[in-house]
């Protein structure tokens, strides 16, 4: 599901890049019927694709009489990377493409760059353990 997410985040991104470049209009696609192909519909399914298969995880692996901490503990690392993120794409921005609501002329860059960083984590995706290895974990736990 994660890898899902990531390559939909992928997609999504590259939709909003040709609908920043206007490649829907040549090729005769309305602008409603593209966004609701782009990032701006998807958003709340690629967040909980993200969201959901670390935190069944995190409920796995946790030992008993500590849920709530480490529930607690995960969703507010969840809950500050997301901020943190969008941080650092304005980072990116300033520092390199320098992008403002005068001038959008190369929004598209950042679009590619957003592409490019969400293919990134489908390199180490493969750190994510398969149900097999939690429970050899659970077992232990036990």
């Amino acid at each position: 599901m994660i890898g899902g997410a990531f390559a939909l985040t992928m997609v999504a991104s590259f939709f909003d890049m040709c609908f920043v470049l206007r490649w829907n209009l040549i090729i005769g696609v309305p602008d409603i019927i593209w966004v609701l192909c782009s990032s701006t519909a998807m958003g709340t399914l690629i967040f909980a694709f993200m969201i959901m298969p670390p935190g069944v995880l995190f409920a796995k692996l946790t030992p008993a009489h500590v849920e709530a901490t480490v529930y607690a503990f995960t969703s507010s690392i969840t809950a500050a990377v997301y901020p943190l993120s969008k941080f650092l794409g304005v980072f990116i921005n300033l520092t390199f493409f320098g992008v403002t609501t005068a001038d959008l002329a190369h929004l598209y860059r950042l679009y590619v760059v957003q592409i490019i960083a969400g293919g990134i984590p489908l390199v180490y995706i493969f750190l994510i353990p398969t149900w097999k290895q939690v429970a050899v974990v659970v077992d232990r736990l036990k």
